[in-house]
């Protein structure tokens, strides 16, 4: 792909130029339609503009165009994965690209069509949830499918697991772990089975050892006899129908089930970035609350203040007050002093002990 978005921009002639150029309008388009806006690699449209442009430069500068078109090309897929890792968004408000994709593809669907896509009920027969799942899933969506995450290209350069529970040092782990291939992917079932088998779960517990093609038609028939739930919190019940079982007895994900599990991770990861945010501020409040220094402890709450008046902004729900504050500075109060308490008394029971031997 490297090699053919040099030549589209520094091919030998205009032939070459043409041909390349037309090849990578093929495969952008074979991929749209292919995976839909899920598995379109986005940073090829970032490359060619950061080709063109680091052309534009290298020859107004009377350098190398190859090397600028190069470095252009680099720059601008690695200024588009960092975009969708987060680059740039908002702390008070937890960043998801392929969360912000999908709800782009449900609200153009509305927008289309001027009916509401009906999220969270299960029920896959409005217009607007058949193009809302052609949109982001692409073709394969209209059979029922959906194989966007199998053959799609947009986590080529970048896999970014989009967990909110994980930080960065663990979400780069994670992507080195990819990186071992096979091994990876064998070594997370055998320690996902060893977990569910540890959960009582020992049905899902087989179906991680054994081969995919033992293991889909096992999976549907448990589907199909005790049903799929969102697996959150919440564990909504979603339809499954008979279409959906012969889908998933092939290997191939059902979309209408897909589509409704997308959406309760997202709720749920947004959720939980929330939390994650809030428990964040009222940390901050209790430390600034143990300076000793009054003019100090007094700038630094108004420092947190601030802090939970911007995560408060545009939010109608999951919104701080200062009683949530100071509810949890009193709680963190009463298990210092508990800590505290068993210290005291362990010391005492120490010193006791010592007198006893002496």
């Amino acid at each position: 792909m490297g090699r053919q978005l040099n030549l589209s921009v520094r091919g030998g002639d205009k032939a070459t130029r043409k041909a390349a150029r037309g090849f990578m309008l093929r495969y952008g388009v074979m991929q749209m339609l292919a995976t839909g806006a899920m598995g379109f690699p986005l940073w090829l449209p970032a490359g060619v503009a950061g080709g063109f442009a680091g052309q534009a430069v290298a020859k107004a500068a009377g350098t190398n165009q190859r090397t600028g078109t190069a470095i252009g090309a680099t720059l601008g897929m690695a200024l588009m994965t960092a975009f969708a890792a987060g680059l740039g968004a908002d702390d008070d408000e937890p960043w998801d690209w392929n969360a912000e994709l999908r709800s782009f593809c449900r609200q153009l669907a509305e927008k289309i069509t001027g009916d509401q896509v009906v999220m969270g009920k299960g029920d896959d027969n409005h217009s607007a949830e058949v193009l809302m799942d052609l949109l982001s899933k692409g073709m394969p969506a209209l059979l029922g499918w959906d194989v966007s995450g199998r053959i799609g290209a947009n986590d080529l350069l970048w896999r970014n697991d989009d967990n909110p529970r994980l930080s960065n040092e663990q979400g780069f782990v994670g992507i080195m772990q990819s990186f071992l291939g096979s091994i990876n992917i064998w070594g997370g079932k055998i320690t996902r089975a060893v977990d569910q088998a540890g959960n009582g779960q020992y049905g899902k517990a087989t179906e991680q050892l054994l081969p995919t093609a033992v293991a889909n038609p096992i999976k549907a028939a448990r589907q199909a006899i005790h049903g799929v739930t969102t697996g959150n919190g919440g564990k909504r019940p979603i339809e499954f129908g008979v279409y959906d079982f012969i889908n998933q007895v092939a290997g191939l994900s059902p979309v209408a089930v897909r589509r409704e599990l997308d959406y309760a991770r997202d709720v749920n990861n947004r959720s939980v970035g929330l939390a994650i945010r809030q428990s964040d501020i009222k940390e901050a409040w209790a430390n600034a609350n143990q300076v000793t220094d009054p003019e100090s402890r007094a700038a630094e709450k108004r420092d947190v203040i601030k802090m939970m008046q911007q995560f408060n902004q545009g939010k109608t729900i999951d919104r701080l007050s200062r009683r949530e504050l100071d509810g949890y500075l009193k709680s963190r109060r009463r298990q210092q002093q508990t800590l505290d308490g068993t210290r005291r008394a362990s010391r005492s029971q120490r010193e006791a002990e010592a007198s006893l031997d002496q």
